[in-house]
């Protein structure tokens, strides 16, 4: 044979190995059916991702009530003892995404048990046990994924109670007036927070009153839980 009938032929066998190897690919495509590719879809439990949900949480630490400071009615009236003590703290409330929210709260305060010594001569004891409630708005800002500074504000309501002599007040005192705060937050695991912050109620000022009460301050450490709300 030819050197020319030899390459004609081997061109030959190329192009109908071709067309063989095509006819395959094309039977193959029709006999195998592709899987479908799989689309993600927003499942229906998913929570929603702005922060909002309702906020439960429990703190502890100490507050000075500050009733050592006062001067009732008198002013040779010498007051000694203690107005400091442990203070707790539960509340309830909504953030309505990662920057704005409200909470309402009760506080336990110490009983401050004081000594009255009048004229320098006669001492007197008299304890008055504290409580308040508080409705506050909060501003948060983020300052890491986890962290966040906040502050509060809003209306709160000091209770005191007085056992002892009747030295010109009554035995209950009771003021609605500011109350307020600052405080950090971390978020150790999702929804799960530990809370450091600082309080302050409002009391009567005027010593003169019977109603008078001090200016509370509360140093608070705890933790609080969203629940957040699913979209």
């Amino acid at each position: 044979m030819s050197k020319k009938n030899i390459a004609i032929s081997t061109v030959l066998s190329f192009v109908s190995l071709g067309v063989v190897a095509s006819a395959l690919a094309n039977y193959n495509d029709n006999y195998y059916t592709q899987a479908p590719v799989p689309i993600a879809t927003p499942s229906p439990y998913a929570y929603d991702q702005s922060g909002a949900g309702f906020v439960i949480g429990a703190e502890a630490g100490y507050a000075n009530t500050h009733w050592d400071n006062a001067n009732i009615n008198s002013s040779n009236l010498l007051i000694t003892g203690s107005g400091t003590g442990f203070a707790g703290r539960v509340f309830l409330g909504y953030d309505f995404n990662r920057y704005i929210g409200f909470e309402g709260g009760y506080i336990y305060l110490p009983t401050a048990t004081l000594a009255l010594d009048i004229d320098n001569n006669t001492s007197v004891g008299v304890d008055i046990s504290n409580y308040a409630f508080d409705f506050l708005g909060k501003i948060s800002v983020p300052v890491t994924s986890g962290l966040s500074l906040y502050a509060k504000a809003g209306l709160g309501y000091f209770h005191s109670s007085i056992s002892g002599p009747n030295l010109g007040q009554t035995g209950d005192a009771s003021h609605f007036g500011p109350a307020f705060g600052v405080g950090a937050g971390y978020e150790i695991i999702p929804n799960l927070a530990i809370n450091l912050s600082w309080l302050r109620y409002s009391g009567n000022g005027d010593m003169n009153s019977d109603n008078y009460q001090p200016n509370p301050d509360v140093g608070l450490l705890g933790l609080s839980y969203k629940f957040p709300v699913r979209n």
